[in-house]
């Protein structure tokens, strides 16, 4: 016959365990959230008035009235919706390209915040040390890019 003590523990045991269970991350069959997994910018077009943003898992193409630019990362989000990423931004001049002479890639720096399906985008180009310019883009829209030449 067990003692009182040791049933007393297993009660006690048991009790804590139903807790832990309804509580934890097993709850109604869900996982809790795993803080290592982080927030991105949705995949798919995101476009406003000369420029548009191209979102895939691992890195974005934009195109810009007369430039386009590539982020070689993925669009990772703060907890504020922020993010910040590099990449690389081409020029573009007016009239035909010259092959022996193409636009010059310079590394720029893109910085944006994203709410309820909208995003500021920043470009700032690194070398110039200046801001190319803010822009607001609407998740699922395609950009109004004008044609350069």
């Amino acid at each position: 016959m067990p003692s009182n003590s040791v049933c007393h523990n297993f009660c006690v045991f048991s009790l804590l365990l139903l807790t832990l269970w309804s509580s934890g991350p097993c709850r109604r069959g869900k996982m809790a959230p795993n803080s290592s997994i982080q927030r991105r910018v949705a995949n798919g077009l995101w476009g406003g008035q000369n420029v548009q943003l191209d979102v895939t898992e691992d890195d974005a193409s934009v195109r810009f009235s007369c430039a386009h630019a590539k982020i070689e990362q993925p669009l990772t989000l703060d907890a504020e919706g922020r993010f910040s990423a590099k990449g690389t931004f081409v020029a573009e001049g007016m009239g035909p390209t010259h092959e022996d002479n193409p636009p010059k890639s310079q590394p720029a720096v893109f910085k944006g915040v994203v709410r309820d399906g909208t995003m500021t985008l920043t470009v700032t180009v690194t070398d110039a040390k200046e801001e190319g310019g803010t822009f607001e883009l609407t998740q699922g829209q395609p950009g109004r890019i004008r044609r350069c030449h």
